[in-house]
């Protein structure tokens, strides 16, 4: 604790950033590098798990997830000053408030991603988000408290939660691109602070 960090480069012999991996310069359990100062972030190719909260609460602006890592764990880039993130092509599973409080205003979900945690995108400024017909789960308050106005899901879908939306007020378009026999309800679209 107590760091100042404000550069950080991974290098290719890594492949797990864990949860608590420098926190103190001591191995601890959890929040790699949290409530730290950095501002960049070089992640190497060899690295397939970002563990919980690991770069949470910095002043991080942009990050690039490489195609080696397929988990980014919970809280992982939460409450930094993200603008810019490129997720790689191989992350399958976007843990819980994974980039949760950001400043995030556009964002790319590859079509390797199959499962998209509780809160992972809210309190952003997303307009708009499509969604890969790969990702399967969708959990609730995914992309919460945006400025979302249109949303597009590109092919079926199998579980998600209707309050996946909430809190977008300006959200007026949702388009389904192929199948879209499991819709059967309406989104609960509150102007209400996100509950994150």
């Amino acid at each position: 604790a107590g760091n100042a960090l404000t550069s950080v480069t991974i290098p290719d012999s890594v492949t797990t950033i864990g949860e608590g991996a420098f926190i103190g310069n001591a191995l601890t359990e959890e929040g790699a590098f949290v409530s730290k100062s950095l501002t960049s972030l070089t992640i190497g190719d060899s690295v397939t798990t970002i563990g919980s909260a690991a770069f949470a609460g910095n002043a991080l602006t942009s990050v690039t997830i490489p195609d080696s890592v397929t988990t980014i764990g919970t809280a992982a880039f939460a409450d930094n000053a993200l603008t810019s993130v490129t997720i790689g092509d191989s992350v399958t599973t976007i843990g819980s408030a994974a980039f949760t409080a950001n400043a995030l205003t556009s964002v790319t979900i590859t079509d390797s991603v199959t499962t998209i945690g509780r809160a992972a995108f809210a309190g952003n400024a997303l307009t708009s988000v499509t969604i890969p017909d790969s990702v399967t789960t969708i959990e609730e308050y995914v992309f919460a408290g945006n400025a979302l106005t249109s949303v597009a899901f590109e092919g079926d879908f199998g579980t998600f939660n209707l309050n996946m939306f909430d809190y977008n007020p300006t959200l007026a378009t949702i388009t389904f691109c192929d199948d879209t026999e499991n819709w059967g309800g309406s989104f609960n679209i509150g102007t209400e602070e996100a509950p994150i």
